[in-house]
């Protein structure tokens, strides 16, 4: 997948897999969201996402009603990182952000 924001493309064939999510519900669910982090080779993160039309990917359809989505999302470094932290990814956070962390 590609697309262009801001001038700059970020595309999955390209950009490192860092890791993925998903609610575990069924991709029939309405509810259903799966998200995978990536980093550009310049260094620039962002989310692609999909879910359903009660999930935060769900656009407007005709009738007022909501259908199912995807999205491409920028993140700063701090949101890679806080995305990470979410998720329990203590390995990768070790691993891609020492600077923000230190023993307790």
């Amino acid at each position: 997948m590609k697309a262009i924001i801001d001038r700059k493309v970020y595309n999955t064939e390209t950009a490192e897999y860092i890791s993925g999510w998903s609610n575990d519900m069924s991709t029939s669910d309405f509810g259903y969201t799966e998200e995978q982090l990536f980093r550009t080779p310049k260094g620039k993160f962002f989310t692609v996402g999909k879910g359903g039309p009660a999930s935060g990917y769900a656009k407007p359809v005709a009738g007022g009603m909501s259908g199912s989505s995807n999205n491409f999302r920028v993140l700063s470094e701090k949101e890679a990182y806080e995305w990470l932290e979410s998720r329990q990814e203590t390995g990768l956070i070790e691993k891609l952000f020492p600077d923000y962390i230190e023993e307790a």
